[in-house]
């Protein structure tokens, strides 16, 4: 139990000073239980509060109490539990005041939010890349499905506006998308196709002029 009256006044008057890459890290004066409620303060997500905390300590400690009196019976796929902290308003209310733990969790947010968007970035780009390859190989197989094929121009021209509904969907989806890098992204490009005596010419159109074949 912290007891503020018994810390210098330079720490109660001091700023919060902490690790601010690493803001649950034990800190000046901070013991190791008021360092295990922060922890445990701050893995509560943005809804916790000192209450939540204290209540959660209570049913702990009962699960502790039930264990200390009967450990040999205890049930084996049951975690065993720990002391707690503390469970009294007086103790995580100075520990929450005098180790600076609403601008430590603060920053333990922010850190866990620069993770996550990152992470949700790299997805992003993987499953770009995923859903390149995946229309690049549609669209092979439909140039080679079409040149099997004997079609008049009437049935050209469906199946031209067929192949260019499909590359709509694919660049609605993500031709476009400003998170992911220009270098993965699918060029917004126009397909035409044509017959000849060697079979269905294909051309790519980017900005309305013929593209060379590219693995874009």
């Amino acid at each position: 139990m912290v007891r503020k009256g018994n810390l210098s006044n330079e720490v109660d008057k001091r700023e919060p000073v902490f690790d601010k890459n690493d803001p649950l890290a034990v800190i000046e004066f901070e013991t190791p239980k008021a360092n295990r409620a922060l922890f445990d303060y701050a893995h509560m997500g943005i809804s916790r509060s000192l209450w939540k905390l204290i209540d959660k300590y209570k049913k702990q400690d009962d699960e502790w109490k039930r264990f200390e009196a009967d450990p040999k019976h205890w049930p084996k796929d049951t975690p065993i539990p720990l002391p707690i902290p503390s469970k009294t308003w007086t103790t995580i209310s100075g520990w929450s005041g005098v180790f600076f733990w609403q601008e430590r969790v603060m920053r333990f947010d922010e850190i866990e939010m620069e993770l996550e968007s990152k992470e949700y970035l790299a997805d992003r780009i993987r499953w770009a890349r995923r859903r390149k390859e995946l229309a690049t190989g549609f669209f092979n197989k439909t140039v080679a499905a079409l040149n099997a094929l004997n079609i008049n121009k009437q049935e050209m021209r469906d199946v031209t506006n067929a192949v260019k509904a499909a590359l709509d969907e694919i660049r609605n989806e993500f031709g476009d998308d400003p998170e992911v890098k220009p270098k993965n992204r699918i060029k917004l490009v126009e397909v035409v196709l044509s017959q000849s005596v060697r079979g269905i010419d294909v051309k790519v159109l980017n900005n309305g002029e013929p593209e060379t074949d590219s693995d874009d």
